[in-house]
């Protein structure tokens, strides 16, 4: 990580925004639902950072629920340099060349510099600063000003602020100008420069002395006669040898051809684009650029973004970034220490929450596993993690059947993880502050070999417990001492129940000593047996029927929900409002219920 970093984002009562406050990395990932606060989040980073924003005129809707009475404050905290490195980075040095006078005041090295925006609707903006070894606000003193509309933060910083659409012909132009006010003209291009001139002279009379040329100047002239002005049209070329570089255009060529084509395709167009913005970056050596993505997966395909999300995470390019995005394949390729900032609203008002997570080796053990559905999962309010397929493929088209509102139903997400690890995803979810839940088998394993004093280990209930941090096992002692499950490989099994007697046995002891429901309010559900024994129990009353469907449905698992046999029955309207109401499957009516927070 770079000695120079903004380290935290503070906003008060600005749009929005009522009191939002989060940690950040030199990375940055803002996710969330549309109307959460995404795009203000990033003017108000603008606004701090540039000259160009803070001359615009304040609003009434730039304040908290439009109460211009209370100033808004936008308060940001960098971190300056790492103590304990020998080094400074050319980042640190632009800034401490420019606040050395404020640093000279103060006793001892600091290493952070806080930056305070106050907006007010009478007065206008004042900006503030300070140096300290903390995040403080106490003792800061107002900028100073550089020039008319500008202040020293304006001499350190420069916001890139990269737009969600191309703009590849306009930032050609600019690129252009850039690169040859930069360059020293030898003579002998000069020569060229005279020569190319003269030729346009030429081409400009020749074109002129066509008489279709004239003809359109004598009938345009013409026709303004009628309005009895004192002026006549000429009409002449604009070609000249001061917008020579106007008539260049960029267009792109396949490795080891010869032949150009032009630069279409939103994919190609977006990456030349990106490279344009970095030879500016890379230009800039007196500034310290801020850059600003919202939405750069717009007009990409799927291997483009996943392709971007490298170029971005894993470079070193591109630093000091903030990127708002819908995206998950943007964080296919994400590096560790990259910071995810979800923002959701509050109460379904206008106020905003935040919630942060350094990803680090964890998250990406994980998306090892599930690359695409945890990328998925985190941009959604409410998570439900489950065992396998079959699960997953039943909730979900529940889900769609019962759920309307299409921006409702996007705000749930049914997560397979393929097993039983709930534990790592349940923590890293709640770390992202998402509503999660699990559902998951009353699972049983036989410790009659082990010399233990009961000879069932209770699987799924310590799954739950061990992920909720509660003790329950000594409640199940007693209970489970004369147990034991038939392994079909014991000659005398009279004394001795089948696993799907025990777990049901347990399942009952469990909801009567309150271990059930207390799993249920933390929103942890826990079969009676497992997936398809439920499901049988609830929508087939008949014994021998329900022990049919378990076996078939077990043999081949999720694949066997569309055998003909059973998927007329499971997925009918009258069966799927059954598993709904049902105490088995409380997961889906949590799920459906709106309670938008």
């Amino acid at each position: 990580m770079s000695d120079f970093y903004i380290k935290k984002i503070e906003i008060k009562n600005f749009r929005n925004f009522e009191n939002i406050s989060f940690e950040t990395k030199e990375k940055n990932v803002i996710i969330g639902m549309n109307d959460v606060g995404k795009t203000n989040l990033l003017y108000a980073i603008k606004l701090l950072f540039s000259y160009k924003f803070r001359n615009i005129d304040l609003l009434d809707s730039d304040f908290h629920k439009q109460n211009t009475s209370k100033p808004f404050e936008i308060f940001i905290s960098i971190q300056i340099f790492d103590k304990e490195k020998e080094e400074k980075s050319d980042f640190t040095e632009i800034i401490l060349s420019e606040i050395g006078n404020l640093r000279n005041k103060e006793n001892g090295e600091q290493n952070l510099l806080n930056i305070k925006l106050v907006g007010d609707y009478q007065k206008g903006i004042s900006m503030f600063w300070n140096v300290s070894e903390e995040i403080t606000k106490d003792d800061m003193e107002e900028i100073p000003s550089v020039g008319v509309s500008k202040n020293k933060i304006d001499s350190i910083f420069e916001i890139f602020d990269i737009p969600p659409y191309n703009d590849i012909e306009k930032k050609f132009q600019e690129i252009t100008r850039k690169i040859v006010s930069n360059m020293e003209i030898k003579e002998k291009e000069k020569e060229k420069y005279i020569e190319i001139e003269n030729l346009q002279n030429i081409l400009k009379e020749n074109i002129e002395e066509l008489d279709s040329v004239k003809k359109i100047d004598e009938e345009i002239t013409n026709s303004l006669k009628k309005f009895n002005v004192s002026y006549e049209t000429k009409v002449a070329t604009t070609l000249g040898f001061k917008k020579i570089y106007d008539y260049l255009k960029i267009f792109t060529k396949q490795d080891n051809e010869d032949k150009v084509y032009p630069t279409a395709g939103d994919g190609r167009k977006k990456t030349i684009q990106y490279a344009m913005y970095l030879y500016e970056m890379e230009q800039q050596n007196k500034k310290i650029p801020i850059i600003l993505l919202e939405e750069p997966e717009n007009h990409l395909f799927l291997r483009n973004q996943i392709s971007l999300s490298d170029t971005l995470f894993n470079s070193n390019s591109f630093c000091n970034i903030f990127l708002s995005t819908h995206s998950p394949q943007l964080l296919y390729k994400v590096s560790n220490g990259v910071n995810v900032i979800r923002i959701d609203k509050k109460n379904s008002q206008t106020t905003s929450n935040s919630s942060v997570y350094t990803l680090s080796e964890e998250y990406n053990n994980l998306k090892n596993v599930l690359q695409k559905d945890l990328s998925e999962a985190i941009f959604c309010k409410k998570v439900l993690l489950v065992e396998g397929y079959s699960e997953k493929i039943l909730f979900e088209y529940i889900l769609d059947k019962k759920i309307k509102d299409i921006e409702r139903r996007a705000e749930i997400y049914i997560l397979n993880i393929i097993g039983v690890g709930f534990k790592s995803y349940y923590d890293f979810l709640k770390k992202l502050n998402i509503d999660v839940r699990l559902k998951t088998d009353n699972d049983l394993k036989n410790l009659s070999e082990k010399n233990t004093e009961i000879n069932i280990e209770i699987s799924g209930i310590k799954r739950i417990a061990e992920i909720l941090e509660i003790k329950v096992e000594n409640k199940f002692i007693e209970f489970l001492k004369d147990k034991k499950i038939n392994n079909k490989k014991d000659e005398n099994i009279s004394e001795k129940k089948n696993r799907i007697d025990i777990a049901k046995e347990i399942y009952n002891f469990a909801k009567g000593i309150k271990v059930i429901s207390e799993f249920e309010e933390q929103k942890c559900y826990l079969s009676e047996v497992d997936f398809e024994n439920d499901l049988a129990k609830v929508i087939l009353t008949d014994t021998e029927e329900q022990n049919k469907m378990i076996t078939f449905l077990q043999r081949s698992k999720w694949i066997h929900l569309f055998e003909e046999k059973y998927y007329k029955q499971i997925f009918s309207e009258e069966n799927i409002e059954k598993i709904v109401e049902s105490e088995y499957f409380k997961c889906i009516k949590d799920l459906i219920s709106d309670e938008r927070e």
